[in-house]
């Protein structure tokens, strides 16, 4: 009687090694960090972009618009660098989350996150929640943990850039009320949230964009100094 023969242990490691490809590739080219980088960035633009209009009611619209803006740069930009430079050096390959279950996964992520984050922000207004800026130093913290434990196991180095993030934003968390609540001096912002927590906002978005845009940028130029693209099929 003729058995079938199992699937050799090398040909196991190679289909699972390709399976896990795209985790790998992620942040290959630094493109995670330019985004993060450049959402701290429209976290700081809010400071500015707020009080152009008299209406607060359309202050809050352009916000919106700036978030907007924001993502779009973040989606299209990705996508540019990648066309332009990763692509021809590293190949193209598909993340799995992409797939249907992954994605609802994905997306149901985002929600709970933004739903958290907008039940302590909430009660930050409300002023049922003290302790504005220490709120936003251990955002920091849990951020720079995230990225230590996803980038920085793959790039040993990110694990400092990591490090260099929390501090900074638990350096912003014990600054004075005074100096933070000076940073909103000038344009009027919503009453609820008080002065100190704002200003720490925008410090955070100010020392997340140039943190992680910096650290990107440095990827970026290693990855295409060191990684030459794939040479054309011959005939």
């Amino acid at each position: 009687m003729a058995t079938t023969k199992p699937v050799g242990t090398t040909e196991s490691k190679q289909i699972d090694e390709l399976l896990k490809r795209p985790a790998l590739y992620r942040n290959v080219d630094g493109t995670k960090e330019l985004d993060m980088g450049i959402m701290g960035l429209g976290f700081l633009g809010m400071r500015f972009v707020y009080p152009l209009p008299a209406d607060p009611a359309l202050g809050g619209l352009c916000c919106l618009v700036l978030v907007g803006i924001s993502l779009a740069i973040m989606h299209f930009g990705s996508k540019a660098i990648k066309r332009r430079w990763t692509y021809p050096r590293t190949g193209f390959a598909e993340p799995r989350c992409a797939k249907r279950g992954g994605m609802w996964m994905m997306l149901g992520s985002v929600v709970l996150g933004s739903a958290v984050f907008g039940a302590a922000v909430s009660l930050l207004a409300l002023r049922r929640l003290s302790g504005g800026p220490t709120f936003v130093g251990l955002a920091g913290v849990v951020t720079a943990a995230i990225f230590a434990a996803s980038v920085g196991v793959r790039a040993p180095w990110k694990q400092c850039v990591a490090a260099v993030f929390a501090l900074g934003s638990l350096a912003i968390a014990f600054l004075p009320p005074d100096l933070l609540a000076s940073l909103c001096q000038g344009p009027s912002f919503p009453a609820p949230f008080s002065p100190s927590l704002l200003g720490a906002f925008f410090l955070y978005g100010a020392w997340m964009g140039a943190v992680f845009l910096t650290s990107g940028l440095i990827t970026l130029r290693l990855y295409i100094r060191g990684t030459r693209p794939a040479a054309p099929d011959s005939e």
